[in-house]
């Protein structure tokens, strides 16, 4: 797939997941960050949203409407 001439519909997707929760507790909001890599250039580029002391962005936190009682 080249991802420099998509465009929007090109591609649709889902992704199943598993949350586990290992006590019995509530889970009111989820963080979430992800990682960039741009392997296109002449020099390999990158950052992340994640936990880094190189990082100016940050990780994204999810509050939810209703909490999942686990």
């Amino acid at each position: 797939m080249n991802i420099s001439k998509m465009i929007s519909g090109d591609v649709s997707f889902t992704s199943p997941f598993k949350l586990v929760a290992y006590r019995d507790d509530f889970i009111h909001a989820l963080v979430a960050y992800f990682d960039v890599s741009f392997t296109k250039c002449h020099k390999l580029m990158g950052f992340s949203t994640g936990q880094s002391p190189y990082s100016q962005l940050s990780f994204g936190v999810y509050f939810l409407v209703t909490g999942l009682d686990c």
